[in-house]
């Protein structure tokens, strides 16, 4: 074999063996066979003979069958590489094993909408149809509402030596649990209903609840409505009538000076007007077009799509309003967001815009100054009676039997009342730590604000001077801060 000159090309950049790897080295003649620690790669080094040769490829090759490389693991254009460049000295890889592959742990795929973005569709104009709205998903029974996608295998490894690498199979995923469901007799991937009802998934729970439809109104032809599953009024519900649910409730036309509870979410298609005596009450989301001198809370969110009239909204989520009328009266509460399209009027409408506080929160700060003026004006009171009981002392030099009584009786009392102000003492700490999220609260408005409009975050307030254009209130440094959108 005729020798290259030692000016060799550089060799393919040699992959390194995994971390915490070491080496081991076979050798014959010169030729050197490096496997990796974990046997997943194989280098060789060719060295000229004290005599200044290249070894035969034939040597080469018998150098790596008897260190057991596996033949079909071997890059034989590689070998063929070394001689053509003649590579000294150098690693070149020449097998490299089979990566293990574990197998994919199996899913749910839920088979009916799960969050509240599936469930509002754009129209052509990229605005949400609030009247197509509904939270109402009808199964029959034996529909199936969750496939179980099955895990995947694991697909083994190889050394270059031809050793197995253990691999791991998927885990199967877990079964949901609910109410109202059952693994499918003829389809164990398949989770049915087995009802006719609602489907919908709260709090990571499928839950299928029974339905009630009511055709017409909800008025003296029906009566009240009080009912464990979801519940569809075709038609509206007359003033002095209530609907309760423990779960949704969708009412397809105007509801009047009614009360209307749920525990899930509430859906109203032709708005919610009357003498300021109706009240929404829903433990999820609310959505209306629009609503006037009625009151509105929202264990979630509340979202309207034309305006809201000298209404009382309080939410623990956002209140939205996407109508360009927006807001005008009434005290509109929201924990996170508010956001509309104008706020106020021209007239100066009394109105409250109110974000950074829950409405428990809220009513525990309310109730906590309520008790410390009590517990203040009882601890004045002791404290007199305490004044009147010493004159007598000093007078009488000693206090006569019922007075002692009367004073060993105030001591009581005012110890109690120290122990009652310690409470509240550490109640206030409590929600001055509440009080510390309003800071990630917003107020946007999108077109504009009219002065007058009085804006609270927490305990901050501040009264709008001045007609503002598109424009975001938020809280900085305790103070409300305007910044333009």
């Amino acid at each position: 074999m005729t020798n290259k000159p030692e000016n060799n090309p550089p060799a393919q950049e040699e992959p390194l063996s995994r971390p915490g790897s070491t080496e081991t080295i076979s050798a014959a003649g010169a030729a050197e066979v490096v496997i990796s620690d974990d046997k997943y790669s194989c280098w060789i080094v060719i060295k000229r003979s004290s005599e200044g040769a290249l070894p035969e490829k034939g040597a080469v090759l018998r150098a790596i069958e008897d260190a057991h490389i596996k033949q079909e693991l071997i890059k034989n254009e590689e070998i063929d590489r070394i001689f053509t460049e003649v590579i000294i000295d150098q690693k070149v890889l020449i097998a490299q094993g089979q990566p293990k592959k574990d197998g994919k742990n199996g899913s749910v795929k839920y088979l009916f909408k799960t969050g509240i973005e599936d469930l509002l569709k754009e129209g052509e104009k990229g605005k949400v149809n609030y009247k197509e709205v509904s939270f109402i998903q009808f199964v029959s029974a034996g529909t199936p509402v969750v496939e179980l996608i099955p895990p995947e295998k694991g697909t083994p490894g190889l050394t270059v030596t031809g050793e197995t690498i253990p691999v791991k199979d998927g885990n199967p995923a877990q079964v949901p649990s609910g109410i109202n469901i059952a693994v499918s007799s003829q389809n164990p991937n398949q989770i049915v209903s087995t009802l006719d009802g609602s489907v919908s998934l709260k709090r990571n729970k499928i839950v299928v609840d029974p339905i009630v439809v009511i055709e017409g109104d909800v008025d003296f032809s029906t009566g009240n409505v009080n009912f464990k599953g979801a519940v569809v009024i075709k038609g509206g519900v007359k003033s002095g009538f209530s609907v309760k649910s423990q779960s949704d409730v969708t009412i397809n036309e105007v509801v009047e000076d009614a009360v209307i509870e749920a525990e899930g979410n509430v859906t109203l298609k032709s708005g919610f007007v009357g003498r300021g005596v109706g009240s929404i009450k829903a433990g999820g989301d609310i959505f209306l077009p629009f609503a006037e001198n009625q009151s509105i809370y929202a264990g979630g969110s509340v979202y309207v799509s034309d305006v809201l009239l000298h209404c009382t909204v309080e939410s623990n989520g956002k209140v939205i309003v996407s109508g360009n009328k927006g807001v005008i009266g009434g005290s509109i509460s929201a924990y996170e967001l508010i956001e509309a399209q104008s706020v106020g009027s021209q007239t100066f409408t009394k109105t409250i815009l109110s974000v950074g506080m829950k409405k428990e929160t809220r009513e525990k700060i309310e109730q906590w100054s309520t008790s410390l003026k009590t517990n203040r004006g009882n601890v004045e009171k002791v404290n007199k009676a305490f004044g009147v009981l010493n004159k007598i002392n000093l007078l009488k030099r000693g206090l006569p039997p019922k007075h002692q009584q009367l004073y060993n009786d105030l001591v009581a009392v005012r110890t109690k009342l120290q122990d009652e102000e310690k409470q509240l003492i550490a109640l206030k700490t409590e929600l001055e730590e509440e009080q510390k999220k309003t800071t990630a609260a917003t107020i946007k408005i999108i077109q504009k604000i009219y002065p007058g409009v009085r804006i609270e975050f927490g305990t901050v307030k501040k009264i709008v001077q001045e007609e503002i254009q598109k424009v975001v209130f938020m809280l900085k440094d305790d103070e409300i801060i305007v910044v333009k959108s």
